[in-house]
């Protein structure tokens, strides 16, 4: 539920584990967000952007 195999969240969330094991405590707190305040739906038609023939980045915004 926490990973993602699409965005640098997962890496970083690695990375927070790891930490908090180096550590021996800590919490991680689960925001309920999008990272780029976009929206689920709009992030889901970025993918398929990227998946496309085209393969775009998502920084770049199609319009209709």
């Amino acid at each position: 539920m926490l990973g993602s195999q699409r965005c640098d969240c997962k890496m970083q969330l690695d990375a927070s584990f790891a930490e908090l094991e180096t550590e021996g405590r800590g919490i991680i707190i689960y925001l309920q967000q999008e990272g780029r305040g976009i929206g689920l739906a709009n992030k889901i038609a970025a993918y398929s952007l990227q998946d496309g023939a085209n393969g775009l980045d998502t920084v770049h915004v199609a319009r209709k």
